[in-house]
């Protein structure tokens, strides 16, 4: 850190230094005028014969000396202050420059914009205390207690600095070491419930009865599509209906098989089951969840049989916000779906809510648990991954999402599928997975990393 000083403001040319040399040559050659007024003095008074006339000259002549002596003094008197402010703005500077140095880190913490950048590659402490730790022969206790006790002897000074930095070391040890196991269990993931351990996506198609006859939950679904988008469902038959609610298909005479057509909600709702779960789990933990419920939305918590009203809500948000596509939901429309969904004033006219979607990709097994526990909801979705049933039977998926639930002991994500409880092993990313597909063509693939979502609602 350096200051520096200029004369004539930031676009002066003479720095003060400068004026200082400049008044040393200027007191010389005041100096000098000064010898010679002197030098006339004497030789005046001592002129053989007195002064006489010359008198009027002689007193000239001390006036002369008098405010050169004055103008000298004031000049040295400029020249000594300049030097003690010069010295006092050094001694600042290296005060400063010390203060910084033995703070530099509060200091650049109030004061972003002086941080010096950083090579990208470069390491948090603790992370390359971590990065050693893994490489000694310890258990993993007695690595981070040796770490520490070495710590501390070295620098017991500045203990309380230190303990909290360690409180920090172990906060991101726990979160790359450590699996906290933990399931949520309560009325929408319940894993003891026969049916439903979240929604099912297949729910409403599974319930055209295709007798002809439009009753039910079938014309509740037409009443919420016909008001949502607009369209007259008055003359869908069971098929338009189940079409809407499953896909369209058409025969291929190239291939020679039957191909969507049209993607309905079945074939591209997981994203939208994920979020509706995610809503009903908002709702059932709120003291007045019940009557918020109806009052957003217009239909009850629960249907007839007290069951929590998974299909007419997938119906209404897939209705609401349908945007057709073969491959299902990006990440970006399904964070517009649910902001936009929910912040929706309601059936009331008052009852909008804030949530709050965003991709996090600093998600694992070892810190998922952080995230579940401090409320906030999260889904993973990937292009091709395995899925394990609780008897661990294999299941090849893609283009899926989900909610996480919870994680296992030996490092799986818990997540809600189908109305079901399954488990996903991130150590599979990059495992080769084959599968034959319901028109017997066989199929291989790798299993794809992981995206992670977070929602909070407010």
């Amino acid at each position: 850190m350096r200051i520096e000083l200029n004369s004539g403001g930031l676009t002066g040319t003479a720095s003060l230094s400068t004026m200082q040399s400049e008044i040393t040559a200027l007191l010389g050659g005041a100096d000098v005028f000064l010898s010679a007024l002197r030098s006339v003095k004497s030789y005046t008074c001592n002129i053989n014969g007195g002064v006489g006339s010359l008198q009027g000259a002689l007193d000239e002549v001390e006036l002369r000396i008098q405010t050169a002596e004055t103008a000298s003094s004031n000049l040295n008197a400029a020249k000594d202050k300049i030097g003690s402010f010069i010295e006092l703005t050094k001694t600042v500077d290296l005060t400063v420059s010390g203060l910084v140095n033995r703070n530099k880190h509060e200091f650049y913490n109030l004061n972003e914009w002086s941080r010096p950048p950083q090579k990208e590659e470069e390491k948090e402490w603790y992370e390359k205390l971590y990065d050693w730790a893994c490489g000694v022969g310890d258990s993993i206790a007695e690595t981070a207690q040796k770490a520490w006790n070495g710590i501390k002897s070295f620098c017991s000074s500045v203990k309380d600095k230190l303990d909290e930095w360690f409180a920090e070391f172990q906060e991101w040890w726990k979160d790359h070491t450590t699996i906290t196991p933990m399931s949520i269990e309560d009325e929408v993931f319940d894993s003891n419930h026969p049916d439903y351990y979240g929604g099912k996506q297949h729910g409403p198609k599974n319930n055209i009865n295709a007798d002809g006859v439009i009753t039910g939950k079938e014309k509740a679904y037409l009443d919420l599509i016909q008001k949502n988008t607009g369209r007259d469902t008055s003359k869908w038959t069971e098929q338009d209906l189940k079409d809407y609610l499953d896909a369209s298909y058409k025969y291929n005479p190239n291939t020679g098989k039957k191909e969507v057509d049209v993607p309905g909600l079945n074939h591209q709702g997981c994203e939208y089951q994920a979020l509706v779960n995610t809503i009903f789990e908002y709702y059932i933990h709120r003291e007045n969840g019940e009557t918020e419920f109806y009052q957003k939305f217009g239909y009850t918590l629960r249907d007839e049989n007290g069951n929590l009203n998974y299909e007419i809500a997938l119906v209404d948000l897939y209705s609401k916000n349908e945007e057709p596509n073969i491959d299902g939901l990006t990440d970006e429309a399904a964070e517009k779906i649910i902001e936009r969904y929910m912040g929706d004033s309601g059936n009331d006219g008052n009852s909008s809510v804030s949530v709050d979607m965003k991709r996090n990709q600093h998600i694992t097994v070892n810190n998922i648990d952080n995230y579940l526990r401090s409320g906030k909801q999260v889904i993973v979705s990937s292009q091709r991954y395995i899925l394990y049933d609780e008897a661990g039977k294999q299941r090849s998926c893609g283009g899926h999402a989900m909610v996480i639930t919870g994680v296992t002991k030996d490092g799986r994500y818990i997540v809600s599928s189908w109305g079901d409880k399954y488990y996903i092993d991130p150590k599979d990313v990059g495992k080769k997975v084959t599968w034959t597909d319901s028109d017997g063509v066989y199929h291989e693939d790798t299993v794809k990393k992981m995206a992670f979502s977070t929602l909070e609602y407010k």
